[in-house]
């Protein structure tokens, strides 16, 4: 959770014109622009407070919730949205077009040397391209090649979901039979590079439970690589 106080000082009869500080203040006032895609599924509270020196002037002072962001690494499919809405923003496939020795080119668009050049996302994986090959980051539906994660991680925050990583805590699903050795290897990644301010880790089979109002039950998933079953009880996978 994660609050922005944003301080504005305006007359009630709005003018263009900059007015200073009153006595009752003794900070400047400043104000920030927020992007867009980072207002996304805010809620917001206008607090009003009267200036007791300038009688046309108003405080209001913004407390914003950035809502999290939620994550779901399939074998077949990768699905990211926001926390509360219905469905997901983005849903795409867990392959990545891989070219080993690719011309790897800068902003400007000028060849800078060969490299490695991933291509993410339905509409990029679908094009056929030479010596292009299609690999997945997945196995057991736990993370095997973490370049290609990150790869992933990277165009889902800069492309699928337009949002800064440092403003927004992250959840992500993990199958039962994770091991903590990977655990630990993705919560390095998301606090060291990507600066998440707060990260957590749910069982797949925890999450279907409560999505149906329970905290008990045998959970069966049967998905694009396999099919698995584990029980709940009161919240909790039992893995052994």
């Amino acid at each position: 959770m994660r609050f922005l106080v944003l301080f504005c000082c305006l007359p009630r009869s709005f003018e263009s014109e900059l007015i200073s500080s009153p006595d009752c203040y003794r900070f400047p006032f400043h104000t920030w622009e927020i992007r867009d895609n980072e207002r996304r599924n805010i809620r917001r509270r206008l607090l009003k407070i009267s200036c007791p020196v300038f009688t046309k002037i108003l405080f209001c002072c913004f407390l914003d919730e950035v809502g999290a962001l939620v994550f779901d690494f399939g074998s077949h499919t990768v699905r990211a949205g926001y926390a509360g809405d219905e469905y997901p923003k983005l849903d795409i496939p867990s392959v990545v077009g891989v070219q080993e020795n690719a011309d790897l080119k800068d902003e400007n668009g000028e060849t800078i040397g060969k490299g490695r050049k991933t291509f993410i996302g339905t509409t990029k994986v679908t094009v056929p391209r030479e010596e292009c090959e299609m690999k997945t980051f997945m196995k057991d539906c736990m993370v095997e090649d973490w370049d290609l994660f990150e790869n992933m991680l990277d165009h889902i925050y800069s492309h699928g979901l337009g949002a800064k990583s440092e403003f927004h805590p992250a959840l992500f699903t993990e199958p039962a039979w994770n091991d903590r050795a990977k655990r630990e290897k993705l919560c390095e990644i998301m606090f060291e590079k990507y600066k998440l301010p707060a990260f957590h880790l749910v069982k797949n089979a925890v999450l279907t439970a409560f999505a149906n109002g329970r905290t008990h039950g045998l959970i069966v998933d049967s998905g694009a690589t396999h099919t698995s079953a584990v029980p709940v009880f009161e919240g909790y996978c039992i893995t052994h």
